[in-house]
């Protein structure tokens, strides 16, 4: 196991350790991360879906980071570019001449 990859289990295993079932109290909120867990029995089947988890910040963050090479505070979106902007609306019409033409065809169909 990489260095990496021992890094990345005992990151883990701080967040299960950690990990907290009840809210955080309002002064430490900032402290956590809000999840949902999924329980498995020993077969590896779920068991149960969903239930609200909180999980350390810190170390989540740290694990997200080394995991996917990104922060958990970085943007999920960005603003397309003018180009990407143009490329979008150029494909959604393509895609909605065709609808009108395949909506068109099938009435024409049931007609019949």
């Amino acid at each position: 196991m990489s260095e990496h990859q021992q890094r990345l289990k005992a990151l883990n295993e701080a967040i299960t350790a950690k990990r907290r079932y009840d809210p955080p109290p309002e002064a430490e909120a900032e402290q956590w991360v809000p999840a949902f867990e999924d329980r498995e029995d020993h077969q590896g089947n779920t068991t149960r879906r969903g239930i609200p988890v909180w999980y350390p910040k810190a170390e989540t963050e740290e694990w997200h980071r080394l995991r996917f090479g990104v922060e958990l505070a970085e943007p999920a979106v960005r603003r397309l570019t003018p180009d990407e902007l143009t490329e979008l609306r150029r494909d959604m019409a393509e895609s909605a001449a065709w609808m009108r033409a395949e909506l068109a065809r099938r009435r024409n169909d049931k007609k019949l």
